[in-house]
């Protein structure tokens, strides 16, 4: 008599299963139900966990703020600056200016922005100006440049400019993320924050201000 051998009951099916298996079986089925994981590579199969590369977000960004007011006019920004991009104690190739106001005795350091929607990006006609991804400066590749122009007359802050000695177009670089020139400030008229924290922070400088002007009014007028 021949056997079947595919043809078996359940029992003898199970009986076929590891015994260890059946014991998680019988546990799992009392455990509630979880979530089930994504599958992670690891030392067991073979390859190392990368995290995710963090996402660059605009305000993450730094940039240089001026604060008028403090300002004593010194240019120690303008030396440092232009000896930094061509090692010349020259202050007319520095990369950012210090305008006076001498009839109302008010210096202001005049500083790029790097715009977010930069208009001298737009301008420029061969797409030689971009913004960098890491530090998120608006810099001009001198090999695509044609010196055109374009940019000065599209920046806003007029603070594209022509280098007297190269004739070339440049503008502040943020000096790849390490500004020079808020780092040598006596005064800390010049600094470098976050896109979103900058403005805060002058408010807040602004606000001191008003309220110490707003103080010594009250005390002279008490005095009297």
């Amino acid at each position: 008599m021949r056997v079947n051998v595919n043809f078996h009951s359940a029992h003898q099916l199970n009986s076929f299963v590891c015994p260890r298996q059946r014991s998680r079986d019988r546990i799992d089925k009392y455990l509630p139900a979880q979530r089930v994981r994504p599958h992670i590579r690891g030392r067991h199969s073979g390859g190392r966990h990368k995290p995710m590369a963090k996402e660059t977000n605009e305000h993450d960004f730094r940039l240089l703020f001026s604060q008028p007011r403090v300002c004593v006019g010194c240019r120690a920004c303008e030396v440092f600056c232009a000896y930094h991009h061509y090692s010349e104690n020259n202050p007319s190739r520095a990369l950012l200016r210090v305008v006076k106001f001498d009839s109302i005795s008010v210096d202001i350091p005049v500083v790029c922005q790097h715009c977010g929607n930069a208009p001298c990006i737009k301008a420029c006609p061969t797409g030689a100006i971009s913004r960098n991804p890491t530090t998120g400066a608006v810099v001009i590749s001198q090999a695509e440049c044609t010196q055109c122009r374009a940019c000065m007359m599209a920046c806003p802050y007029g603070v594209i400019m022509i280098d007297p000695k190269t004739g070339e177009v440049t503008k502040c670089d943020l000096c790849q993320g390490d500004p020079v020139c808020a780092k040598v400030c006596p005064k800390h008229a010049i600094m470098y924050a976050r896109r979103d924290v900058g403005p805060r922070v002058l408010a807040r400088s602004a606000n001191q201000s008003l309220a110490e002007s707003l103080l010594e009014a009250w005390r002279s007028r008490i005095q009297k």
